[in-house]
């Protein structure tokens, strides 16, 4: 057996719940199952306060990461590739100065690879909140190059005892490029702010409060030199079947995001309860910046909307174990209306619906070689309406993941193992493209109906990570494998027989 499949094995037998992002919780030395859990809590619950930064941690730590990541099958829709293949370099750091009140938090991430195949990128890629507009090329590049960084900060003051004053910063930036094919590069340059107080109420309970800023950006380059015909024509898609020819060069997406959060803790002995809510009012949309018209006709496609989201989280410190249950919801309702050239008018042409909701329980313990399992149930719904066309697109599906955590030690070296299992299974797809049906409909046969399609297949997932630890004077030294796979499991039989796993291999240092 040749090294190449060997490594291919390794990286493709095991799931990727360990995988990192910038941002992410620090980790203690020997507390794999529990830096989860804390990890889980960062991303969902604390990060959106910074103020309240300090009511999670409980120890200054730092940690550099370095992994090697694998993506590889063709079960997957049209906004991922059918191989990617990449590495990862990342360090966090936590502090707390007590004599001072500062508390500080820093990250740093960089990734570099590949990606190959598939319909991804340019072809077809729907942004977050519902936003209509995004570019298509019929045929896409082969391979991508990409890289990505992000950078993240956040500094806290405890301002007497019943104040805190937080600031975040994160910064996240994203690079597609292909030099000799019919698009140059795609650039996402991402940003977003939040500066929070946190009020002690009585005793150990406080609000937290403040606004928030986000705004991302998009500027793609396109080129035709090396491709002509009508499969590398390019599109500007901006509903469903809408979509507006020969916008090419000096273009930019650009989306602000601002609005506040409001969120309680509460700690009364052996119980923690957090309940929070953030909302924000955002537009997007792409401009010409070469255009001599006005602002307002330099801007070709408008979209509005109002994101809203709640989170509740309950957790018990019971006799040699810990209890948590956690619940998510969102709700973003937005509308869109495009240039029309011929008029010299903005058209109002799309309308849009999405919630998703989850509800997690987390049992950790200390039953030997038996520590973690987590249950997760989660729900989505998505209703576009497309008023030029009266296209309408429904879809709503449900999620189930059940995973495993297991501890042991050989000797002086501790292992770390997790089990993961799960489905998809979508509940309704109802693809309406009424006027649209021509076959002739750029969006309607080369994202509408494959779209469709691929979002009725049943899924079921299954992982395993395996990791070990080493102490190196006072640090540790952490190694380990992990892979998620996607099977099919019914639904449309062109898809019968795939599969798509996610592997990553990592090496972590702890000081």
């Amino acid at each position: 057996m040749s090294l190449k499949r060997f490594i291919s094995i390794l990286l493709t037998m095991a799931t990727c719940t360990h995988n990192m992002s910038a941002g992410e919780p620090l980790k203690s030395h020997g507390r794999y199952h529990e830096r989860q859990i804390q990890w889980y809590e960062f991303q969902n619950y604390y990060k959106i306060t910074p103020s309240s930064l300090s009511f999670l941690y409980d120890r200054p730590s730092s940690w550099i990461g370095f992994s090697a990541l694998l993506k590889k099958g063709h079960l997957h829709d049209m906004q991922n590739s059918d191989e990617m293949l990449g590495g990862r370099v990342e360090t966090e750091s936590f502090l707390r100065f007590d004599d001072s009140g500062w508390t500080l938090h820093g990250s740093f991430e960089y990734e570099n690879g590949y990606e190959k195949g598939g319909s991804s990128l340019l072809s077809h890629h729907f942004k977050k909140n519902g936003t209509p507009s995004f570019y298509l090329c019929i045929k896409p590049a082969v391979r991508w190059n990409y890289r990505k960084y992000g950078v993240s900060a956040t500094a806290v003051k405890d301002l007497g005892t019943s104040w805190k004053l937080g600031l975040l910063a994160d910064y996240v930036g994203y690079q597609h490029f292909r030099m000799n094919d019919v698009r140059n590069s795609q650039t996402e340059l991402n940003m977003h702010l939040a500066l929070t107080a946190s009020l002690r109420l009585a005793g150990e309970s406080w609000l937290s409060f403040g606004p928030f800023f986000s705004r991302n950006k998009e500027k793609p380059s396109f080129s035709t030199i090396y491709s002509s015909g009508p499969d590398y024509q390019v599109f500007l898609c901006n509903g469903m079947g809408t979509y507006i020819k020969d916008m090419m060069e000096n273009i930019y997406w650009n989306e602000l995001l601002p609005g506040g959060v409001l969120q309680w803790n509460h700690k009364r002995g052996k119980l923690k309860s957090l309940l929070s809510y953030d909302a924000g009012y955002g537009s997007n949309g792409w401009k010409n910046s070469a255009s001599q018209a006005s602002s307002a006709q330099a801007r070709r496609t408008h979209y509005h909307f109002l994101r809203q989201r709640g989170r509740i989280l309950e957790k018990i410190v019971a006799e040699g174990s810990v209890w948590e249950v956690g619940g998510c919801f969102s709700y973003t309702s937005g509308k869109g209306s495009s240039w029309e050239r011929s008029n010299a008018r903005y058209v109002d042409n799309y309308r849009y619906v999405g919630s998703s909701a989850d509800l997690s329980v987390d049992w950790t313990g200390n039953i030997p070689i038996f520590r973690n399992v987590r249950l997760v149930m989660a729900w989505q719904s998505d209703n576009r309406i497309d008023k030029n066309y009266n296209y309408r697109y429904l879809y709503s599906s449900v999620l189930a993941s059940l995973s495993v955590g297991l501890d042991w030690q050989i000797g002086k070296l501790p292992f770390y193992a997790m089990l993961k299992g799960g489905c998809n299974v979508p509940v309704m797809v109802d693809h309406r493209p009424g006027a649209a049906d021509t076959g002739k409909n750029i969006f309607t046969e080369y994202v509408g109906r494959p779209d469709s399609f691929w979002k009725q297949v049943r899924q079921a997932s299954a992982g395993l990570l395996v990791q070990m630890e080493i102490s190196i004077d006072g640090n540790s030294l952490e190694i380990g494998i992990c892979a998620d796979s996607d099977y099919y499991a019914g639904g449309p039989s062109a898809f019968s027989g795939q599969y798509y796993l996610q592997s990553n291999l990592f090496f972590n240092v702890y000081f």
